[in-house]
């Protein structure tokens, strides 16, 4: 984003150069480039900012996932700023944050497994008592399909595998 403003920042600096006037039409189209390239990928650094202080992916803010608003989700973010960029970061301090570094994260994921476990969600995050039943089948479903549960309890052995 810089990088592409500050090119722009010269190339208009120096339009009354006569490199420029005998170039016209290419550095016209590099300055208007620049431009657009500068607005991307601000609005791109705007959004990504955005994401590290709400604590989410993108994949997880356009499903609505991991935000904790309903009963059966588990929340997958903290509540404060600060708290969602030290799990991105591994810092506190700003300037730590804008430096690059090669610190490691300080959450392996393996975290949230035992937060799930802990608080009685299964491995999507949801809390199996009350998953939709899109998700989880009822009872008459597995009789009516041949699998009831005690079948679901048995472990598969392989003496029961046919190999062809």
């Amino acid at each position: 984003m810089m990088g592409t403003g500050y090119m722009a920042v010269t190339l208009y600096s120096m339009c009354h150069h006569h490199l420029y006037e005998e170039n016209k039409s290419l550095m016209n189209f590099l300055l208007i480039l620049d431009f657009v390239l500068c607005i991307t990928m601000t609005g791109f650094t705007i959004w990504n900012w955005f994401l590290a202080c709400v604590g989410s992916t993108t994949i997880e803010f356009w499903r609505g996932e991991g935000t904790g608003l309903y009963g059966d989700e588990a929340k997958l973010r903290f509540d404060s700023i600060s708290d969602n960029l030290y799990r991105i970061f591994g810092t506190y301090k700003l300037i730590r944050v804008l430096s690059p570094s090669l610190r490691n994260v300080p959450f392996t994921g393996l975290e949230w497994s035992f937060y799930f476990r802990d608080e009685g969600f299964d491995c999507d995050g949801l809390r199996p008592d009350t998953a939709p039943s899109s998700i989880r089948a009822s009872g008459d479903d597995l009789e009516a399909t041949g699998l009831a549960s005690s079948t679901l309890s048995q472990v598969m052995t392989e003496d029961d595998v046919e190999l062809a």
